[in-house]
């Protein structure tokens, strides 16, 4: 199977935009610990909390990530372009989590 690069300008803007939607997503789902949805014709309120939500996250995350990697293979970006790119991706998002869940938990 031969791997093609992304070319067409309006497909680029389409996968940075839902690399940031899906990465912030997951990284919010993953410091919450939790998400809730309501369908509009309905009054019920679904919630997922704990494990699940985290879960989900990590799904998003992971989704933003597979965007991230497409976004990267062009000729331009080097190889240590890409690698800085994406551990920027997880690091900083990941340090803000951990300090968020260690200063909640108790002492």
């Amino acid at each position: 199977m031969k791997s093609s690069r992304v070319t067409s300008p309006v497909l680029r803007v389409r996968l940075m935009f839902m690399c940031a939607l899906w990465t912030v997503s997951g990284w919010y789902f993953v410091a919450t610990r939790s998400f809730s949805t309501r369908p509009i014709r309905s009054t019920v309120v679904t919630t997922v909390n704990g494990p699940g939500a985290v879960f989900v996250g990590a799904i998003f995350i992971v989704l933003g990530l597979v965007a991230l990697a497409i976004l990267l293979q062009s000729k331009a970006a080097k190889r240590t372009t890409q690698f800085w790119l994406v551990g920027l991706l997880l690091a900083i998002p990941a340090t803000v989590v951990f300090v968020r869940w260690t200063a909640l938990s108790p002492q």
